[in-house]
């Protein structure tokens, strides 16, 4: 269950009874008008990947933030099971050491990499790997996936094989091209850190080669 389209899959939903694995992206929004927890407390999960704290989002749903309180206690919902959490985070960072649950612990940071003529290369084992994705943002989150991928069983070289071609969610720093030299990116900014995030990889990426 995904909250945005994906290139290659015709619908964002699809539950089965033959899989091993449910995979969900996690909603930190209400449960309902009369219900004011967090969807992702129902979850109780056995692997969770948190990526950061968001400070701040639109006044309307203030009082879902997924604040301090509501991550610590999703993460007391892991059982029997694995946090995978992104290190740079501070905050996210010291919940994850603080928690009293008994789970593993996996932490991830920005990948290296390499940006040569607007195209990121994420440096692996087997030499520079060419990325559709770029920003940070993107790639703090591929090193997370990858995580999540080796702890379902997906073997390393099969992660990177896939990711090369993998273009993103839709409006989501999406790249398109108007003709030499106009391109453009589009995205929504729900949170000032999305507006951080997005400002600073088109200003990496592709202002340096449009202009």
């Amino acid at each position: 269950m995904v909250g945005a389209q994906l290139s290659g899959f015709d619908t964002m939903v699809r539950l089965t009874e033959t899989n091993d694995f449910m995979l969900i992206e996690g909603d930190e929004y209400l449960s309902s008008p009369i219900d004011l927890r967090s969807k992702f407390l129902w979850y109780q999960p056995q692997v969770a990947l948190i990526s950061e704290l968001l400070g701040t989002t639109s006044m309307f749903f203030l009082a879902a933030i997924p604040t301090k309180i509501n991550l610590k206690k999703f993460i007391e919902t892991i059982s029997p099971g694995v946090l995978v959490y992104n290190q740079q985070d501070s905050v996210l960072t010291r919940l994850a050491i603080q928690t009293q649950n008994t789970i593993r612990k996996h932490s991830y940071d920005l990948p290296e990499h390499t940006i040569t003529d607007g195209i990121t290369y994420l440096m692996t084992s087997e030499g520079d790997l060419p990325l559709s994705v770029f920003g940070e943002h993107n790639l703090s989150n591929l090193a997370g996936a990858k995580w999540i991928c080796q702890l379902m069983g997906i073997d390393e070289m099969d992660f990177y094989e896939a990711i090369e071609s993998f273009e993103g969610a839709a409006k989501r720093l999406e790249k398109g091209e108007l003709g030499i030299p106009l391109v453009y990116s589009k995205d929504f900014a729900h949170a000032p850190s999305k507006v951080t995030a997005t400002v600073k990889a088109v200003k990496i990426n592709i202002l340096p080669i449009s202009w």
